[in-house]
């Protein structure tokens, strides 16, 4: 495609934004674009009148068009001064329905500042004068050109748009190559046949195209219609289509990042906090012990001192087990993983080994199933799975503590893992929070301490199962709890691909 010259009116007035258009001008490829730039709408007027131009950029925000009568008055005022020049409105994110308003009055198109690229611009600007020129040119010659088959079928063939033209039975009379691509059928299949949208003259519309063969991937277009004749001065209507499909996508991302976004942030606000309250108090805890020794050391018995350095040391871990969890929980945002079947019996054997230290100390009753089902997932990441359910089973269960680890299928294809303790459970209230990360819940009974003592590891399992495609959970009872996730079952699971414990 050929590079064309284009001189550009652009009313902005702020300066950021002019700086975000001129830097997009100057990457696009498909025109090369002389700028010229004003503030205001009058100023801008009083340029038309003494100026040639081949197309208007202006800002919907304008304050001075604001006081004239917002932006539908000054797509008048500007079609007015210049009809023979298209307009494309820059709008925000929240300008949407405006600025359909204003492409309803009179613009030739739209631009959401956030979505702006080189590419995009360019391309907008050049369908913008092609689509402005056929439209004036369609209403100056559509009389003679109804009289001329061959100068309307050059003329509509090469419109990039598709256009289709629609008689008063609303069946389908004429295509362009454009239309016959967008609708993936030939025009001898779509000439004779219903035209299925709504046919609204002077609005532009949005409709949903499912080709044969692709009803996954539909298109979606803008669509202008205008009424015409057509064979023997019969009335008809002249649609014309643009693919906004690639616009449409872009906003859904952009609207989807900006939630997860604001979710993010939301987190790391709860996380500032929870760090500094958390990490603070053993570390303060640490540099006071720190601090007896230095001062008291010499008058302290060696079983004080003894027992001041395994504070010192419990400390420390419990603060290295937080931080370990902290890296863990950012690796999950950004680590790519290969999923795959998993021995769930190796991953168990793991995550006890990894255990033993605790599971010396409260000597716990643990049951195992006499075999594993074969699941997808990520070994690393199940591992510490178990760890965290296991872990909290042994420590804020009964006394001897009592677990059972299992699975069942859950009938959808998933198989359900659980690992149930002899606890004093939780409450209702508690449950709600008990995956959300960086709280702090208080113990149902104080003499087992609770669950979750540093606030972080359930959520860590959360977002792992949740990455694997699965989901977590927690029920309660008087004789226990029960922590259980999710996974996908692999397909060649079956009692014969099941793993001994």
């Amino acid at each position: 495609m050929t590079t064309i010259l284009v001189k550009v009116l652009l009313i902005e007035d702020k300066r950021a934004d002019v700086d975000v258009i001129e830097a997009a001008l100057s990457e696009t490829q498909l025109i090369r674009g002389e700028l010229s730039h004003t503030q205001k709408l009058d100023q801008a007027l009083s340029l038309l009148n003494n100026d040639h131009f081949d197309l208007i950029l202006f800002d919907l925000s304008l304050a001075d068009a604001a006081v004239a009568g917002g932006g539908i008055e000054a797509v008048r005022r500007l079609t007015h001064a210049a009809p023979a020049v298209p307009l494309v409105a820059l709008t925000h994110n929240d300008d949407d329905g405006q600025a359909l308003a204003v492409v309803k009055a009179g613009a030739q198109d739209y631009l959401s500042k956030p979505y702006l690229t080189g590419s995009l611009l360019g391309r907008t600007i050049r369908h913008a004068i092609e689509r402005h020129r056929l439209l004036r040119d369609l209403e100056q010659q559509m009389t003679a050109l109804l009289h001329s088959e061959v100068r309307f079928h050059t003329l509509i063939e090469h419109n990039a748009d598709a256009t289709v033209l629609v008689d008063g039975s609303s069946l389908i009379r004429f295509v362009n190559p454009a239309a016959e691509t967008m609708f993936g059928r030939p025009a001898e299949e779509l000439i004779g046949r219903p035209f299925d949208y709504p046919l609204e003259p002077d609005r532009a519309i949005e409709i949903e195209i499912v080709r044969p063969g692709q009803p996954e991937t539909p298109i979606v277009a803008e669509m202008r219609v205008v009424e015409t004749v057509w064979e023997q001065a019969n009335p008809a209507y002249l649609a014309s289509l643009r693919d906004i499909t690639q616009r449409k996508q872009a906003e859904r991302t952009l609207h989807r990042r900006t939630t997860e976004l604001q979710a993010r942030n939301e987190e790391l606000d709860a996380f500032a906090h929870w760090v500094a309250h958390d990490l603070r108090n053993p570390l303060t805890l640490i540099v006071g012990y720190a601090k007896a020794l230095e001062e008291e050391f010499t008058r302290m018995s060696p079983p004080e001192v003894a027992a001041i350095l395994e504070t010192v040391t419990q400390t420390g871990q419990r603060m290295s087990r937080i931080i370990d969890g902290l890296l863990i929980l950012a690796g999950l945002r950004a680590e790519e993983i290969k999923v795959e079947p998993v021995d769930m019996a190796a991953l168990v054997e793991e995550a006890l080994n990894h255990l033993a230290t605790l599971i010396g100390e409260y000597r716990p009753e643990i049951s195992l199933p006499e075999t594993w089902p074969v699941v997808l997932g990520f070994a690393p990441w199940i591992t510490q799975v178990w760890m965290n359910y296991i872990s909290n089973a042994i420590k804020y269960g009964g006394r001897p503590p009592r677990l059972t680890l299992g699975f069942s299928p859950t009938g959808d294809g998933f198989i359900r893992f659980w690992v149930r303790d002899n606890g004093a459970g939780f409450s209702t209230e508690q449950q709600a929070k008990l995956f959300t990360p960086f709280t702090r819940l208080q113990p149902v009974n104080p003499a087992n301490g609770g669950l979750d003592s540093h606030g972080l590891g359930l959520s860590i399992v959360r977002r792992i199962i949740e990455r694997l495609g699965g989901e977590v959970g927690a029920e309660s009872s008087r004789q226990g709890s029960e922590f259980f996730f999710t996974l996908a079952a692999a397909r060649s699971d079956s009692p014969s691909d099941q793993q001994p414990a």
